[in-house]
Parts: structure tokens; sequence; C-alpha cells
């Protein structure tokens, strides 16, 4: 039976069932759902998904976003991507955050971003390129994502 789950929502445990699609395991292994969809039980494979109710696309280069300012560094900002869209077609977002290098933010020349922008600030801004970078240790990888990824 299919039910709407919202995300973050209980269905069920990793004890029972196996993470599907859209589905993410807590710290007490608890599996949750990461979208708002219809859950699916495969009782013969043990594995819980979360099907989609409204088909997206994800963001690519020259897509825009929403993003909240999470920290401000004189030459960069950590942004949290909020919502995707391109030519009023919602997106679905990959990455839950995003660094803007100083030279990419603006045409203009900007000494100290600290100047231009605060802790939780709303930006739109265009996608410039597709690059995988984690912000914790600085590694850049440029890997190319099918256009099928996500979507069985």
């Amino acid at each position: 039976m299919s039910k709407i789950v919202v995300p973050g929502e209980i269905l069920a445990s990793e004890l029972e069932f196996e993470k599907g699609k859209n589905v993410f395991v807590d710290d007490e292994s608890n599996l949750k759902a990461e979208i708002l969809g219809a859950s699916s039980f495969d009782n013969e494979e043990r594995k819980v998904s979360v099907k989609s109710l409204k088909a997206q696309e994800r963001i690519r280069r020259n897509d825009f976003v929403l993003a909240s300012v999470l920290i401000v560094k004189e030459k960069m900002v950590i942004v949290k991507l909020e919502k995707g869209f391109y030519k009023d077609k919602e997106k679905i977002l990959i990455h839950g955050r995003a660094v803007l290098p100083v030279a990419e933010v603006s045409t203009d020349f900007i000494d100290d971003l600290k100047t231009q922008y605060k802790i939780g600030d709303v930006i739109r801004a265009k996608v410039v390129n597709n690059n995988l970078k984690c912000i914790s240790c600085g590694s850049n990888e440029e890997r190319k994502v099918s256009s099928e990824y996500g979507n069985a």
C-alpha cells in the first residue's frame, strides 16, 4: 500500500527494510523519506523507496537557484540551496550547499565579500558549473552526472 510521505518522515527501520530511491538512514537506523512523494514497500526484496509526485529536472549549468547565505568569508560565500528553477520550471537540487568564489559573484571588482553579504541573506544565483567540491577538505572533482541519474 502506497502512502504520501513528507521529507524526514520515518518509513521503517533499517532492520526491517533496505533503503531504496529517495530514502536515507538517520543516526538511529530509521529509514526516512528524502522527498515529498508516495512510499513504496517491496516486501519481496525488503526495500522501501519514495517516488516523487511531480516530475522535475535536476539543476544544470545556466539554471538559477534561490539560496540562503550560511558562511561569509573574504573571498567566498557558502550558501544553502533552497530551490532551483529555469524558465518558471522547478528543478531538483542535487547538492544542499554551494560555494560562491569572489571571482564568480560579480563582474565588478569586490575586495571583500563581507561587505556584500551577511548570514541569512537570500540570494538568486546562476549555476556556472557543476563541479563537485568538498566543503570540508576542498577536493574538487569534475564528474559528469548522467541525465538518467536518479530516474529509476
